[in-house]
């Protein structure tokens, strides 16, 4: 390429840096100016980005405080729960619009005792709160309690809720504690006063009552979990639930009770019978056609137990067997008391009787074993008035085992028989299903409070016995005519311990020649 051509392209490529330069600057300054006339000209009154909305004024809150639950069993290892309750409560008002939950430092409340009524309006007027929710817990072996109040702290109105259940169930209780919490306190926001909403609908509950005679360290609150209502407050001697379950009260006498089956001392006129027997069969959980009023009674060595059986037709009233044990006293009229000693609700003892006084006893094991072969010392007499007949047992405290504490708790159970309607009555429901066997089921008896009985001494029974007769054996060498005979022996039993007895027997297995 010649030199004049090379000086030429060299030329070129300057002219077009050049070029590319200017139209660069062109460019730039371009946007420059479109920007500041953008600035210049836009009105001022136009945003370039959206105006935020306007914030809702907030509603009026109502401030609720909720505070450590309170421990009144005690113990240490328990104080964990109070707390635990305290935040899931707290947790769960949350989102209740209109509330505004409160928590307060836990060391707020711990002078506050269980009794202290007024200490959870004090806490709540510090913290300005206008409701306060408060609460205690229980927990005895695997029961647990939980009671839980609402506090007005403008009028000191208070509500109040209980729950009980065992510890594995601690989280469901404070579901339905929780539950409770707001809808009383929904009703109470609208209604701006404090509402007692209605029961949230739970399990069957037990209950914790005070256990007299047992030593207790300084602090501690003795109680003792029964499966039944409360007990029930004198002169009142049954009390019932919406479940059906019974607590009834044992009543000492005052005097000496002749045992001739005519209920015809002053206790069967002062104090009211028990009654309201439910049906097993015919008509499951209707109640019993033929009236039945109960007394328990006892004294210092032995326990009553009295029945009027009314009937519509006495005269159909079946009463034929006098055998002992014998099955065929099922085909009777009939009375049964079941004693569950040791309050386990699967084990007991079983008393049964007839309108000719007949004599029917067993053990009750695991609420499906029976055993026939257990005789014990008790006693009954009977009478036949015009619609009916009548029936007093006496059963001594040391014909039966139980615990060693002098207030008792047992469970306990009345079963009656009318043979001429085939009808099955107890005093709490029996399933059909279980027809003859309703009387082993422990577990649904009522609870018997009230009843104080003798130390448990060791039990020591002889029984000794002798069979005699005549034998002949005209083909025996030499013959054996009406030549007597017999044999002896006799049986001991020993209480080894409260649950556990020892049998002895002794028989010679041959026969005793006489002369």
């Amino acid at each position: 390429m010649s030199d004049g051509m090379l000086h030429a392209l060299h030329l070129g490529r300057e002219f077009v840096a050049e070029v590319r330069s200017v139209t660069r600057f062109v460019f730039v300054t371009r946007v420059v100016v479109a920007l500041v006339l953008c600035a210049v000209t836009a009105p001022t009154t136009t945003p370039l980005v959206a105006a935020p909305q306007e914030r809702a004024i907030p509603e009026t809150l109502t401030p609720v405080a909720v505070l450590v639950f309170s421990n009144l069993t005690g113990e240490a290892a328990d104080d964990w729960m109070g707390v635990a309750i305290a935040e899931t409560v707290a947790t769960g008002l949350d989102g209740v619009g209109g509330l505004m939950v409160i928590r307060p430092d836990p060391s707020e409340t711990a002078t506050r005792t269980a009794g202290d009524t007024g200490s959870p309006i004090t806490v709540a007027k510090a913290i300005a709160a206008r409701w306060v929710v408060s609460g205690t817990y229980q927990h005895l072996g695997d029961r647990l309690r939980i009671t839980v109040r609402i506090t007005d702290v403008e009028t000191a109105s208070v509500v109040g809720w209980r729950f009980d259940g065992t510890v594995d169930e601690l989280f469901s209780l404070q579901d339905q504690l929780v539950t409770q919490l707001r809808e009383s306190l929904k009703s109470s926001r609208d209604d701006g006063a404090l509402v007692q909403a209605s029961p949230v609908p739970s399990a069957a509950e037990p209950s914790i009552v005070a256990e007299a005679g047992t030593a207790l360290p300084a602090g501690r609150t003795p109680a003792i979990v029964i499966d039944g209502p409360p007990p029930p407050v004198p002169p009142a001697v049954l009390a019932r639930d919406q479940f059906g379950r019974v607590t009834m009260r044992a009543i000492r006498l005052d005097e000496l009770l002749t045992l001739d089956g005519q209920l015809d001392e002053p206790v069967y006129q002062t104090v009211a019978p028990v009654t309201g027997f439910i049906q097993q069969e015919p008509n499951e959980g209707a109640p019993a056609t033929e009236q039945t009023e109960v007394w328990v009674l006892f004294d210092s060595e032995t326990l009553y137990v009295s029945a009027r059986c009314w009937d519509s037709q006495p005269d159909r009233t079946v009463a034929n067997e006098m055998r002992r044990d014998s099955y065929a006293m099922y085909g009777n009229d009939t009375f049964a008391v079941m004693l569950d000693t040791f309050y386990d609700r699967r084990n007991g003892f079983n008393f049964m009787t007839n309108p000719l006084g007949g004599l029917f006893d067993q053990t009750i094991t695991a609420e499906r074993i029976n055993n026939l072969d257990w005789n014990t010392v008790w006693d009954v007499q009977t009478s036949r008035f015009d619609q009916g007949w009548i029936l007093e047992m006496a059963i001594p405290f040391k014909s039966l085992r139980y615990g060693e504490a002098a207030v008792q708790y047992w469970g306990i159970n009345f079963q009656r028989g009318v043979a001429w309607k085939n009808e099955t009555s107890f005093l709490t429901p029996i399933p059909a299903a279980l027809r003859e066997l309703g009387n082993l089921k422990m577990s649904s008896a009522a609870t018997l409070v009230g009843l104080e009985v003798p130390a448990s001494a060791a039990r020591f029974e002889i029984k000794p016995y002798a069979i005699a007769g005549l034998t002949t054996n005209l083909g025996a060498i030499p013959r054996v005519l009406n030549q007597p005979g017999g044999t002896a022996g006799f049986d001991v039993k020993y209480g080894v311990t409260q649950g556990l007895t020892a049998d002895f027997t002794y028989n010679p297995g041959f026969p005793i020649c006489l002369p």
